[in-house]
């Protein structure tokens, strides 16, 4: 259902499986390090981090947690900024690598 909305919005869908077995390579092993995590990021922002790196949408996340897209927009600030990381991409290899999505 999620390819269908995005192709009629004109964006691109990839399956997570798809990105899953394409990133993995690049990723070298699961390093699943979920203690690091847990100490590092708060419960709601593991929420938003993995659900960003399952490719939803700011609004999809906001209406699964029951939050305003502006929270959502905040707490992914707020992981990009004590991550360190710029880019969608980079969070979503940052949650691969720490084990909030399979690979």
């Amino acid at each position: 259902m999620n390819a269908i909305h995005e192709v009629l919005k004109g964006r691109c869908y990839v399956t997570p499986q798809v990105t899953r077995e394409a990133l993995g390579p690049l990723l070298g092993g699961n390093g699943a390090d979920t203690r690091k995590l847990s100490s590092t990021l708060t419960s709601r922002q593991r929420e938003v981090l993995q659900l960003v790196a399952e490719g939803r949408s700011v609004k999809e996340i906001a209406a699964l947690l029951k939050i305003s897209a502006k929270t959502v927009e905040f707490h992914k600030c707020a992981l990009m900024e004590r991550l360190d990381i710029h880019t969608t991409a980079e969070l979503t290899r940052y949650a691969i690598k720490h084990g909030l999505i399979a690979v």
